[in-house]
């Protein structure tokens, strides 16, 4: 448990009889944290790295997701806690919020703790939580930091401190794992440790998960598969030209 960790649970104790490891992250946690959260941020302006040390705590343990509106839904997004007013959110503009977070821990780690749960199977709730349905892309990014908090916590490290793309990292961390998918994931953890350099830790996903970038010898091969009779022949021209 780190400093902040114990600072925290010392000033909203847990119960009589209920340890400190367990009152960490817990749904009634998440609630005091959002109390001691929402008196903090009126001093954003004046101690924001202490604001933001307390806001980076809860998101560790993804806090916003546990708490709820004044009508007992749960929040959309992260934008929506930040921007609902007291006491159930922040009350506070959330690219204000944002950029002191990312200042702090940087763009990636922020993405990865202040991504919406799965809507999948539910309505929207909301005005933002519509317009990221209608943007597939934006979907598609979400489902990605999903799948990476679901990757081991050595990955997500990875992640957080831009060491990874976003992409392989998401493929460690796949909503089913036959055996045959956490062997590899298991192999990568132990292949990456003590490796810093993204491009190579890159390629040892990528070999481990059999999927090695192409070369541009492999791409053409490819497309002269695809190539018509007509569109060899006019290759073959240009090359003797």
């Amino acid at each position: 448990m780190t400093i902040d960790e114990l600072a925290i649970a010392e000033r909203s104790g847990p119960p009589p009889g209920v340890a400190h490891q367990d009152w960490i992250g817990s749904n009634d946690w998440a609630c005091r944290w959002r109390l001691e959260l929402g008196s903090l941020v009126k001093r954003l302006d004046i101690e924001p790295q202490r604001v933001a040390g307390w806001v980076r705590l809860g998101m560790q343990h993804r806090a916003w997701t546990k708490v709820h509106k004044e009508d007992g839904s749960s929040f959309a997004s992260f934008e929506e806690f930040c921007e609902t007013p007291q006491p159930f959110g922040l009350g506070r503009p959330f690219p204000e919020i944002r950029a002191h977070i990312e200042a702090s821990v940087g763009k990636q780690a922020f993405q990865l703790e202040a991504v919406a749960p799965s809507q999948q199977g539910k309505r929207a709730t909301s005005g933002t939580e519509c317009r990221k349905s209608a943007n597939a892309d934006s979907e598609r990014a979400q489902g990605k930091l999903r799948a990476i908090l679901r990757a081991p916590e050595p990955i997500q490290v990875l992640y957080r401190e831009g060491r990874i793309s976003q992409t392989l990292a998401a493929k460690l961390g796949p909503s089913r794992k036959s055996p045959k998918k956490a062997a590899q994931i298991d192999k990568v953890v132990k292949q990456v440790h003590g490796l810093s350099d993204r491009k190579e830790i890159d390629k040892v996903v990528r070999e481990v998960l059999g999927e090695s970038k192409a070369t541009a010898l492999d791409q053409l091969k490819k497309f002269w598969k695809l190539a018509s009779s007509r569109q060899k022949n006019s290759f073959l021209s240009w090359i003797e030209k």
